[in-house]
């Protein structure tokens, strides 16, 4: 069986982030089909720039390697995590959540067959890098209701693009207002004139390169072959139906404060339901909320392992997000938890829900659709039972196996074990 490595910049454990979590089961998955599997993510202990901490047990070995911020850069960084994985004798190497390093990183293991695991649009939209989108983000969220997308990307626009994002990440360049994606950006030197052929040679060494959507590989793939959608997966295990009782919640996972999230959209929502006289209660997730809305609560920060509960508790779940999600997690956790959910038709969510079956799919920022379909769940209990069922049937062909199994185990040729 194959020794598998994966190279992951900002693993935490227990996670804040989708991918994470897709990181640490997609591994533990191929650990229990025979594999040995580990993740190896850098140490750093730098205030707001912190990385690789583990606090909590996770699905998988993992490797935490310590480095200095002198140390995270391209020329030094990549070499530091090869010596260490290369010490453990992998088969594969597969790049995950490494940004604006990835270039860097596969480089200095383009005599393995390396897969690049890209969950977002970092290889497309340096701006991405910046993870708190403000100035021209702000303004674009508030003035593009249906959420029309820029239709540049770096490959074919990298001045334009450089450009862009220098200017939207702004003080977050400067050593003292830098999150780990704005520094990662400087770093690596993403802004850089040969970056831009750094990429193209990273597509070159990388053995397969997987997407998330198809959105994403329609771009990828004028510059790729190798480029192959391979959808997240759900714990079925730990998201699983419950039934909720007292008044109606109607939760809305995700960070208020980003306009990208669409949380504008589900409070003008919430306002005209109150209007209406629908009987529900409005939830958000975030701590930074600032309670602007009279209408909608916050639980605050709700840790991974209660997510489980809150979104059992919850009659629907709605994610109105202004841009194209590389997948949806949130989505496909309530419906593995037999929760109804309502999104905007952008991004990855336009192929994971299947509208009127397994929820209920609106274009973004029409606000009056949102509150009709969110305001039928919550008065048809038949139509709420039928779509709950068909929610969690459409989350079971996304469990980790199933997706390890229809995806992974034949890159790292191996076939499914008839006991798994």
């Amino acid at each position: 069986m194959p020794r598998i490595a994966i190279v992951d910049l900002s693993f935490h454990w227990p996670p804040t982030g989708g991918s994470w979590v897709d990181v640490a089961h997609i591994a533990s998955e191929l650990a229990d089909h025979g594999a040995a599997v580990r993740i190896v993510v850098p140490r750093v202990d730098t205030g707001g720039l912190r990385r690789g901490h583990i606090t909590e047990a996770p699905p998988v070995e993992v490797e935490q390697v310590p480095v200095s911020l002198h140390q995270f850069t391209a020329l030094a960084l990549p070499r530091i995590l090869e010596s260490r994985v290369r010490a453990w004798r992998p088969d594969f190497v597969m790049i995950t959540n490494t940004f604006a390093m990835a270039p860097w990183v596969a480089r200095v293991f383009r005599d393995l067959p390396v897969l690049l695991r890209i969950y977002g649009y970092e290889i497309l939209c340096p701006f991405y890098m910046s993870l708190w989108p403000k100035g021209k983000v702000g303004q674009w969220a508030l003035s593009n209701p249906r959420a029309e997308i820029c239709n540049r990307n770096y490959l074919t626009s990298p001045w334009a693009c450089t450009a862009c994002a220098l200017r939207g990440i702004g003080r977050e360049l400067l050593p003292r207002w830098m999150n780990p994606f704005s520094h990662e950006y400087v770093a690596s030197g993403g802004w850089l004139p040969g970056y831009h052929k750094a990429v193209g040679k990273a597509f070159d060494v990388a053995h397969r390169i997987l997407v998330s959507n198809e959105f994403t590989a329609g771009i990828l793939h004028r510059w790729s072959s190798k480029v192959t959608v391979v959808p997240g997966g759900v714990d079925v295990g730990r998201f699983s139906p419950g039934r909720p009782s007292g008044e109606p919640c109607v939760l809305m996972p995700g960070r208020v404060e980003d306009p990208r999230k669409g949380y504008a959209v589900f409070r003008e929502m919430v306002h005209r339901l109150v209007k209406r006289g629908v009987s529900l209660r409005a939830m958000v997730t975030d701590p930074r909320y600032d309670g602007n809305s009279p209408h909608i609560r916050s639980a605050g920060w709700v840790p991974y392992h209660d997510m489980p509960a809150l979104l059992r508790s919850s009659r629907v779940v709605v994610v109105p997000t202004m841009w194209p999600e590389p997948f949806g997690l949130i989505a496909l956790e309530a419906m593995a938890s037999g929760v109804p959910v309502v999104v905007h038709r952008i991004g990855g969510l336009a192929n994971l829900v299947e509208d009127g079956v397994s929820g209920l799919v609106v274009t973004p920022g029409d606000v009056e659709s949102l509150a009709d379909r969110v305001a039928t769940l919550l008065n048809d209990d038949g139509l709420w039972l039928r779509m709950s069922q068909a929610a969690r049937e459409r989350a079971l062909t996304f469990s980790w196996r199933t997706t390890v199994e229809a995806h992974y185990l034949s890159i790292f040729g191996m076939i499914p074990r008839s006991d798994a």
